[in-house]
Parts: structure tokens; C-alpha cells; sequence
């Protein structure tokens, strides 16, 4: 899959939305992998317990999902991988979403609306991780030595689509990623049983609560880290998502190299010292979506609802001395929005030119 690929400015010339250079790529500080007391696994046990529970493609025995609310919407992009991976031109092309959907027990058919909401929310989660996995990708690319921690990670496989661990061919390894994939302890549990873990590389699966504090003191400080946050802000109300935000740059920030941490203890770092750089990309709604959400399969079906909305990106940078938008990316502005059903995409470019309607849904990279 080509994962990137030259693309014209993502971000507007508008004040929602800038793109700040990149910081200058620093050396981190190498470290042992992560300590046993921050891992509910090690590496060699996830991999090992975790294919040895897969259940293998083509068997029989269907695994029954019985997830509700926001934890059942993962089922939408992964219905929307896998009618994309049988297209001829496919966006993603994610072999394996098309393996985990047939040995899925679950009725898809509430998902399945063909009115142009029900087609393009599926159409838009493509378009979302197809811009999450260049932007991933960048980083990776410029960070050889890093930490990926990719938070409600689902049934998602970019852990497999990305290239981000050696092959394990004994040669001197090229990267020193981490890679850390985290979800409530039912996602997590089905997950073991259908996405079996990269065979090569330094990853971990751990059950968690974001919204508590313990997953996030495991882990270690020690590399340039990007955090993906995929499909879960907006299902936050405002006071828990900003608080997750803050928490993750308080916590970041204070790794070493990073000047000291720019913290609400710390708010000016030493400007001598070179800050380790790190990212964080989501997605986001503007207040608005709060009512055009009822609209679409993913929340109708699920009886989920878009609790978190703003209109000015810029304002998650009010959280913390340190977070600077970076990109701002609305489905209506890339080029795989031609992709969408005309009337979804009729709807999305006409939006673009009204205030309010604008931001109905943008996708964040943030650096800090």
C-alpha cells in the first residue's frame, strides 16, 4: 500500500487552521524496552498467547460480538476496510480487515444504511485513516527511534499496515519503535481473538482505561512518541477529552530532553535546550455535528452521540504551553473525497463555504 504520497497543503490560509514548521529532529535517549511494571504483557507473551488465541481465518466457529454504545462503532470502519480492500482502486487496501469481518458473529446489517450519511460515514472513516497513516508514516520516517501509542485502538490493523518494525533478518535493526495499542478490557479481550499481533517488533496490547491515570504513567518518556487518537474524541464530553489532552502533554513533556517539560509546574523551559519533539493526531467535530451526528449509521444504530464539539481547532492549544496545530485536515479538502457517494460529497464542499458548518469534522496534528 503507498501510504504517502505528494499532497498540497492540508491546511487553509484561514485562522483555524495553520501548519507551523516541523521541530528539527533531536536524538532520544535509548533505554532498555519498557520495564516489566509498566507492561500488563511483555512482548514475547503478547505475541505468543495472543496467536496462539486468534482464531484462524476460515475456521467455522463464528466469534459473537456483544460490545454496545461507542465500543460497538468500531465494527464501522472495519465494514468500511474490508468493502474497500475488494475495490479496484482501494484507499486503504487492508487485506486483513476483510479476514477479521468473516469470522465476525455480529449484525451488520443496521450499519449497512445506503443513504448517502450511511454510505459516507463509511467513506470518511477510510479517508481519516488513509490521513492518519501518512501522517503516522512522516513521523516514523523522520523519528528512526520512537514510541507509537495508539489509544482505542479497536479492530484496528495499522499496526500491520504500517511499516514501522525490522523483519527480523538479523541485519542491524534500521528502527526502534515501540509500539503501544490501548483499549477498554472487552475491545482488548476481542481483539486477542481476531487481530493477531505484528510477528516482528516491540508491541504491546494493554486493557485500560484512558479516562484513569495508571496506563499513563507506564510509559516511558524516554523517545519522540506520537499518539493516535482515532474515532474517540468526539464521543468524550468537553471536560474528560480536554483533560486527556492536557494530561498526555503534561506527561510527554516532562521526558528528558525535552527542556525540563513545559508543565503547568514549568511553563517556560529552558530555550537552550533542545526539546524531544513528539505529536499527537486525532479527529475532531465542531459543535454543530452535535445534531448532524444523529444523522449517520454509526451513532443511529449504536445509540452513541458526539458529546465534544468545537469549531476552532486552535483551542486544544489553550491545554498546554507546548501543543501547536500543525495540520488541519477536512475530509471535503482531500483528494480521496472524490471517492464519496456525489450527494455526501455535494453536501461536504457546500458546507465548506458556510460559518459553523465549516468544521462539521476535521482531522488534527498537533506538536508539542
Amino acid at each position: 500500500m503507498r501510504v504517502r504520497r505528494n499532497m498540497p497543503s492540508l491546511a487553509r490560509s484561514s485562522n483555524s487552521a495553520a501548519v507551523s514548521s516541523c521541530r528539527p529532529s533531536t536524538p532520544s535517549q535509548l533505554s532498555p524496552s519498557l520495564p516489566a511494571t509498566a507492561r500488563r504483557m511483555s512482548t514475547t507473551t503478547t505475541t505468543a498467547a495472543t496467536k496462539a488465541a486468534v482464531t484462524p481465518p476460515g475456521s467455522a466457529a463464528k466469534i459473537k460480538v456483544s460490545l454496545t454504545g461507542p465500543q460497538e462503532t468500531l465494527l464501522v470502519p472495519l465494514m468500511a476496510r474490508a468493502e474497500d480492500a475488494a475495490r479496484q482502486e482501494p484507499i486503504l487496501g487492508d487485506k486483513h480487515a476483510v479476514d477479521i469481518l468473516q469470522r465476525l458473529d455480529a449484525d451488520l446489517s443496521k450499519f449497512r444504511a445506503e443513504s448517502p450519511f450511511g454510505m459516507g460515514s463509511r467513506d470518511m472513516c477510510l479517508v481519516r485513516a488513509r490521513q492518519f497513516d501518512e501522517w503516522a508514516t512522516a513521523f516514523l520516517d523522520e523519528h528512526r527511534e520512537a514510541t507509537v501509542v495508539h489509544l482505542a485502538c479497536g479492530l484496528d490493523t495499522r499496526c500491520h499496515r504500517l511499516k514501522w518494525a525490522d523483519n527480523g533478518n538479523g541485519k542491524k535493526p534500521q528502527r526502534n519503535v515501540r509500539w503501544l495499542d490501548y483499549d477498554l478490557p472487552d475491545v482488548v479481550k476481542l481483539r486477542k481473538r481476531l487481530v493477531p499481533p505484528p510477528e516482528h517488533g516491540d508491541y504491546t496490547l494493554t486493557a485500560a482505561d484512558v479516562t484513569k491515570d495508571e496506563w499513563l504513567r507506564q510509559i516511558p518518556t524516554d523517545r519522540p512518541t506520537l499518539i493516535i487518537m482515532e474515532g474517540l474524541t468526539p464521543y468524550f464530553d468537553e471536560a474528560t477529552g480536554k483533560r486527556l489532552v492536557r494530561r498526555l502533554a503534561e506527561h510527554f513533556s516532562s521526558s528528558p530532553g525535552s527542556g525540563g517539560g513545559a508543565s503547568s509546574s514549568n511553563p517556560n523551559p529552558n530555550p537552550a535546550t533542545k526539546e524531544m519533539p513528539h505529536q499527537l493526531i486525532c479527529d475532531g467535530v465542531g459543535s454543530a455535528m452535535k445534531f448532524f451526528g444523529g444523522l449517520l449509521s454509526i451513532t443511529r444504530a449504536t445509540g452513541s452521540t458526539f458529546a465534544w464539539g468545537f469549531d476552532d481547532p486552535r483551542e486544544l492549544e489553550q491545554l498546554h504551553p507546548r501543543l501547536r496545530l500543525r495540520d488541519c485536515a477536512r475530509p471535503a479538502e482531500l483528494a480521496e473525497a472524490r471517492r464519496f457517494v456525489w450527494p455526501h460529497r455535494v453536501f461536504m464542499s457546500t458546507c465548506s463555504y458556510i460559518p459553523k458548518l465549516d468544521n462539521l469534522m476535521f482531522y488534527l496534528r498537533y506538536d508539542f
